[in-house]
């Protein structure tokens, strides 16, 4: 099992490996896929919905709890989504942003992933 510092080394390791890609449209990359460029790129490549997708599986297989967080940061709706593993506590994993962002908040969705 994973505990705290084994998550917040989780998210070291992939604010080392993660390159954040914008997209002008939508291109969904699953866990498979990035697994797979990390072996052979040794890096990840997308945005914020696919590194959350990709820290949920890893979460899910280690049989911990995790949820998505979608958050309205500008007030024109939901606009980012990062995820939250909880050991003895949730603790964020976002490596789209700086560590310890302190996100500006209009409205949220917690959204499980597992029980």
């Amino acid at each position: 099992m994973i505990m705290t510092s084994g998550v917040e080394g989780l998210d070291a390791f992939l604010r080392r490996v993660f390159v954040y890609r914008p997209e002008n449209e939508e291109i969904v990359r699953t866990p498979e896929f990035m697994v797979n460029q990390l072996r052979d790129e040794n890096k990840i490549e997308g945005d914020c919905d696919d590194i959350a997708t990709f820290i949920a599986s890893i979460a899910t297989a280690a049989h911990l709890p995790c949820h998505f967080v979608a958050l309205d940061s500008k007030n024109q709706g939901l606009d980012h989504v990062f995820s939250r593993i909880f050991t003895t506590r949730w603790i964020t994993l976002d490596p789209t942003v700086d560590p310890g962002t302190d996100y500006n908040v209009f409205d949220a969705i917690i959204v499980p992933v597992n029980a």
